[in-house]
């Protein structure tokens, strides 16, 4: 029996059915029954028990598990947070493939740690969840750093993302991703919320919301291994932080001034230089300007903005082996007004004969990974369509088996002194491709609006650049999208004569050392024809595309 089916001794009484670690008969049950018929095909709990005790027994797995700490203590002027991990997995649902679900901690309301109940009261509450009087704890983050710790015992990779919850939460989460850590050294927490959670203690409470991140700082390799981002009400200062405990901190008025790019280098510059490898973030929602988070506990004005916390966690995702460990959500989920950003698109089938798919719309990250995702992609077409996105049936690709070089490229070839190289100048070529005069085209189609849209996406890893150099001068090159092992041609340039057909080449040949198997066209020009490109239809497309594993990153293929 593999490691994976190992049967982890407590996990089945510590947890329950996800959506309900919180106990009750009527409210949330039409959202509960929806969850559970979207997981297990049935609304009865009874008959989706067994076959979320099957996720259990084998979590011998590379996807992310998700587990929801249901539980609310917080001092917000807001109440409804234990409701957080319910509302999150109904906006999940569209991709319940892409992860396991481990289901809730189980919750008995305003029990916090079992350290602060006495034995009578332990006595008690044991029986009301497990039947009978044992040894196992009963308060959500006894609960949940006991199931943690026998989870990393098994399966010290496990990614586990948990929903909150007030940021107490974060404590068990932390802490049990921590102490599974073999090299501490190497460990840091990246820390998003309004507030810095450091008192040590709280009205006489030393575990709790606003003092968890205290309390981590001693499992910890050092108290410079925490960076925290958003920090804007705070009765200290920045440099009483930094002073009395060491902590890093990037205030919310400094990453709106400097922009994400700017605080990503400041943050990757300093764990590289305390030599950190891994990070485990958390993030409170009202890390958030209120604007998008108005309904969290304690909502604050002048916060981040969402594309600004996505860029920056993208970013380092490239640089780092990163875990998002913990979201905290807010509020009563009926009165959320924004939950970074649900992006939907028209099916595809529902397309026009010539593809079109969507009219408006922006260029942020989430949209162009959305759009990407489904088969969709950006194409300014007119003055009236600024922005228009597309889905053509027949869809172009190259594969790579079918590489073929015509006598004269191959001369070509050996003759060639040209250098290629890959993301080395990517503004350059996405501006000198939307400067190239194409037959048949009044203007370009790559638009400053585009430009800066791709160029986000090169930022943070999910676009690529291929240079053809003649010494020093760029005279050719192309770009496209990285979204895992898909990867997309989106246009070239080139000043001479075969440069641009070398850097395809070169792509096409990096993609099958790589074990990519096709490269995405979009259309079939006479260049991508000349190598072995061809139409299929919409639905092959799709099927291709469903297939592909979007948790690979750029530097792993360039």
């Amino acid at each position: 029996m593999g490691q994976g089916r190992i049967k982890l001794k407590n996990l089945k009484l510590l947890l329950t059915l996800p959506g309900s670690g919180v106990f009750t008969v009527h409210t949330g049950a039409e959202k509960k029954e929806k969850l559970l018929k979207a997981y297990y095909g049935t609304t009865s709990a009874e008959k989706a028990k067994p076959k979320w005790e099957k996720t259990l027994d084998d979590l011998n797995t590379n996807l992310p598990l998700v587990l929801g700490i249901p539980s609310d203590n917080g001092g917000g002027i807001h109440r409804g947070a234990n409701w957080g991990p319910l509302a999150i997995r109904q906006e999940l649902l569209a991709d319940k493939k892409s992860f396991k679900d481990l289901g809730d901690v189980r919750v008995i309301p305003h029990l916090l740690h079992d350290k602060y109940l006495n034995e009578e009261t332990l006595k008690i509450c044991r029986k009301a969840l497990y039947g009978k009087n044992n040894k196992l704890p009963v308060s959500p983050l006894s609960i949940a750093e006991l199931a943690l710790a026998e989870i990393y015992k098994k399966h010290p990779h496990a990614k586990i993302l948990g929903l909150g919850g007030d940021h107490s939460v974060s404590y068990p989460l932390v802490r049990a991703w921590l102490s599974s850590r073999k090299h501490k050294k190497k460990a840091a927490l990246l820390h998003f919320d309004a507030h810095t959670d450091l008192l040590d203690r709280r009205m006489g409470i030393d575990l709790c919301f606003g003092t968890w991140t205290y309390q981590i700082l001693d499992d910890l390799h050092s108290t410079d291994h925490i960076v925290q981002v958003g920090i804007r009400s705070s009765g200290k200062d920045k440099k009483h932080w930094k002073k009395s405990l060491g902590v890093e901190q990037h205030w919310a008025s400094e990453v709106n001034k400097l922009g994400a790019e700017k605080i990503y280098q400041k943050i990757k510059s300093h764990y590289q230089k305390i030599g950190v490898e891994e990070i485990y973030i958390t993030f409170d929602i009202d890390a958030l300007d209120s604007r998008y988070a108005a309904a969290t506990g304690t909502p604050e004005p002048d916060g981040l903005i969402p594309t600004d916390c996505a860029a920056i966690i993208m970013m380092l995702s490239h640089s780092t082996k990163l875990l998002v460990g913990c979201w905290r959500h807010g509020k009563n989920p009926s009165e959320i007004n924004f939950k970074m950003r649900r992006i939907e698109f028209p099916p595809v089938v529902n397309a026009t004969e010539d593809g079109l798919v969507a009219i408006g719309g922006d260029l942020e990250l989430d949209t162009l990974v959305t759009a990407y995702r489904q088969g969709i992609f950006p194409w300014p077409v007119s003055l009236e369509h600024p922005l228009a996105w597309f889905s053509p049936d027949p869809r172009g690709i190259l594969v790579m088996d079918d590489l073929h070089l015509s006598k004269s490229f191959s001369k070509f070839l050996k003759k060639s002194e040209y250098k290629v190289t890959f993301n080395q100048n990517f503004t350059e070529v996405i501006n000198q491709c939307a400067a190239s005069y194409r037959k048949n085209q009044s203007s370009t189609w790559i638009t400053p609006d585009i430009i800066q849209g791709y160029e986000k996406l090169f930022k943070a890893g999910l676009a690529y650049s291929v240079e053809v150099w003649d010494g020093e001068q760029l005279i050719a090159g192309l770009y496209g999208v990285c979204m895992g092992d898909f990867i997309s041609g989106e246009s070239m340039f080139t000043k001479e004569d075969n440069a641009s057909k070398l850097a395809l080449y070169e792509l096409i040949i990096r993609l099958k050392k790589m074990g990519i198997q096709w490269l995405d066209t979009q259309m079939v020009t006479a260049v991508v024809e000349g190598f072995g490109g061809k139409y299929i239809s919409r639905p092959e497309f799709l099927q291709l595309l469903s297939k592909k594993d979007w948790t690979k990153k750029r530097n792993e293929i360039f």
